[in-house]
């Protein structure tokens, strides 16, 4: 584990160098190409060196504190080929028309794949380089500046429901309205339909960037694991089937907690596939003779389980460690009702058990529990959690 992280530092430090002294390089030697004296190429270059500082401060920063959106953190290389193309496209803007620059889509591509900030930053970076290299004034800056920003804010937090709508109408409104502004405000001239051909492109080629950059995000980042999902969670799974045929009794233990945990938490608003997958899936070390968490991880890295439920799975299954996760909290629970119902179910059969007595017993020893101390459930959330297992008397009575 040491050598992957060492690995994965010494990975980190190179890109960060090379993205350095590539966008200076880039800048520099674009400048050149452009005519600029030997005055503008170096102030260019200085003033990209500290742009670009920024941007690798705030991405050492994200990667530190573990404030990366999505799965990023785990995919440095990916920001950096996002970065290349920023790069590019701020150097060849730098020789167009000010009004046809497509910098939100800049934006929001620099975003998704780190964070906010450094999506923020990078943007800004390559939009003075244009700034720098086409001569252009402080009102572009303002302009793309100001529609970049806003497209990030929209643009943040998009789950699976990926509801993009919305933030692509927003994005391309507030680009329209500033564009306007622009030339009402800064180049203070009579508007005529000639001066809108070049904005309205750049609008028109907003959307369709927009648009490819969100079917790409879907596909490497929103819905990655989807497919995955189905599998594993399939009752059908030869994972399962193994179990299954090993012990049938830990399979219904298995299935009863997954049905439990995957209703809850969907009810409670938690991941429901990461709660169904844990719940099937907690007990399949007993296909190797031992429940452990390195016999599951083994397990589930051989059967390609997505990194949110091994963790998931760690939390529950791993000696001394806490329960953080809202979704190991539902399984702990689940598991634990299932447990207690099916045990006094075996001493006697045809006993009438008192359901609600069993779930609150359960939920009172087990918040007592040093491993729960640190999960982010809130009391209101267990007391809604208890009250949905005491409304499953039905399923209950089907255990029998």
């Amino acid at each position: 584990m040491e050598e992957n992280k060492d690995t994965q530092g010494l990975k980190t430090f190179f890109i960060s160098v090379a993205m350095f002294f590539i966008t200076i390089l880039c800048v520099a030697f674009s400048s050149y190409i452009l005519g600029q004296d030997e005055t503008s190429i170096l102030r260019n270059a200085v003033v990209s060196a500290l742009c670009i500082g920024i941007v690798l401060f705030a991405m050492a920063q994200a990667k530190e504190n573990s404030l990366y959106d999505y799965d990023n953190k785990s995919y440095y290389g990916r920001f950096f080929l996002c970065y290349i193309i920023g790069l590019l496209i701020s150097i060849v803007c730098g020789k167009l028309p000010a009004g046809g620059w497509p910098f939100v889509p800049v934006f929001v591509l620099l975003a998704l794949f780190s964070n906010s900030l450094i999506g923020i930053c990078a943007g800004s970076t390559f939009l003075m380089i244009s700034i720098l290299l086409s001569g252009a004034d402080v009102g572009i800056f303002f302009l793309y500046f100001v529609s970049g920003v806003a497209a990030v804010c929209v643009f943040r937090g998009l789950d699976e429901n990926y509801k993009v709508g919305v933030p692509v109408v927003v994005s391309l409104v507030v680009l329209i309205v500033n564009i306007t502004a622009e030339m009402i405000l800064f180049e203070n001239a009579k508007l005529n339909l000639e001066m809108f051909v070049i904005p309205m492109i750049n609008v028109i080629l907003t959307c369709i960037l927009l648009i490819v950059i969100l079917k790409i995000f879907s596909y490497l980042v929103i819905y990655k694991y989807r497919d995955r999902y189905m599998e594993i969670n399939d009752p059908e799974c030869p994972l399962l089937v193994q179990l299954k045929d090993k012990s049938r009794e830990e399979y219904y233990k298995a299935v009863h907690t997954a049905y439990l945990s995957d209703k809850i938490a969907r009810k409670l608003g938690f991941d429901d596939k990461i709660a169904k997958a844990g719940g099937y899936y907690h007990r399949i070390g007993y296909l190797k003779g031992e429940n452990s968490w390195e016999t599951v991880c083994e397990i589930g890295k051989e059967y390609l389980f997505p990194p949110e439920v091994l963790e998931t799975l760690k939390e529950f299954l791993e000696k001394d460690s806490k329960i953080v996760r809202k979704e190991t909290a539902v399984i702990y629970f689940a598991e634990a009702v299932v447990n207690s119902i099916l045990f006094m179910i075996a001493e006697n059969h045809d006993a009438k058990l008192d359901y609600d007595q069993i779930i609150e017993t359960v939920f009172e020893k087990k918040q007592e529990s040093p491993a729960f101390q640190e999960c982010k459930i809130s009391i209101g959330e267990l007391n809604h959690m208890e009250k949905m297992f005491k409304e499953e008397k039905l399923y209950y009575d089907f255990l029998r």
